[in-house]
């Protein structure tokens, strides 16, 4: 199918998967556990691989392109930015950790999208960043696992919301002004169910694959945080319809 996408694509600018039918012999499972046509897995899979772009979209339906058609040699020749595997997992890591405020070192949601990434590189990945500094350990009363967070970050502990108190530990200043966050369904901080779950006593779930019956907030819905509290929860279709409804609150 790649070949005979290239082949297509050497003579036209563009074409769109519903081109490709005539070269088709069936469905597979794809993305999501859901079925695809040959003809998308082969363009997405030559799209993510860098072969191929999107040339336009026409609504939902992508027209893909030859990358060497619309980008430069050099930008297509261009040497991997990272050293070494190594390299590429601590880099990735220390983004995802800054991204989202602190992670732990464990199985998560929060690595999805590293290639060649299990427990052995994780726990490299993370020794790494330790010895070089770029990350340091937390710890939440009342859990025991360990958290890390962006050395950089480390003036957030020790500003204008955060006290130390008697254990030396740290505290919200309760002279601190009170701010709000609304955060989406997909907000970063929400990557990993787990990590809710363990400080903020959440069970948050996305449903917007759930059916109708077994949906327990809605497939749209948001939190909203004050300080470092997670306070509410809030369902989108009611608040379109103007009625601000409170479906769980946390203290």
């Amino acid at each position: 199918m790649m070949i005979e996408i290239r082949k297509i694509l050497s003579e036209k600018e563009y074409i769109f998967a519903k081109d490709l039918r005539h070269l088709e012999s069936g469905n597979l499972i794809w993305d999501w556990g859901a079925s695809s046509s040959v003809a998308r897995a082969a363009l997405e899979t030559m799209y993510f691989k860098g072969e191929l772009i999107i040339h336009h979209k026409n609504g939902r339906q992508k027209a893909y392109a030859l990358a060497e058609k619309f980008l430069s040699a050099k930008l297509l020749s261009a040497k991997s930015p990272f050293e070494s595997e190594l390299d590429y997992h601590q880099q990735l890591v220390l983004r995802r950790i800054g991204t989202i405020g602190f992670l732990w070192n464990k199985r998560s949601d929060a690595w999805l999208g590293i290639e060649h990434f299990k427990t052995f590189e994780r726990n490299q990945a993370f020794q790494s960043l330790l010895e070089d500094k770029k990350i340091t350990e937390i710890q939440i009363e009342g859990i025991s696992t360990i958290f890390y967070m962006k050395k950089e970050d480390e003036k957030l502990l020790t500003s204008s919301h955060l006290v130390p108190d008697r254990s030396d530990s740290l505290s919200v200043n309760p002279k601190s002004p009170v701010r709000m966050e609304f955060l989406a369904p997909l907000d970063n901080l929400l990557w990993d169910r787990n990590l809710i779950r363990e400080i903020f006593d959440f069970d948050y779930k996305w449903e917007i694959y759930t059916p109708k019956e077994k949906e327990n907030m809605g497939h749209m819905f948001f939190q909203s945080f004050t300080r470092i509290v997670l306070l509410a929860v809030w369902k989108l279709s009611d608040i379109l319809k103007k009625k601000f409804c409170l479906l769980k609150t946390f203290s």
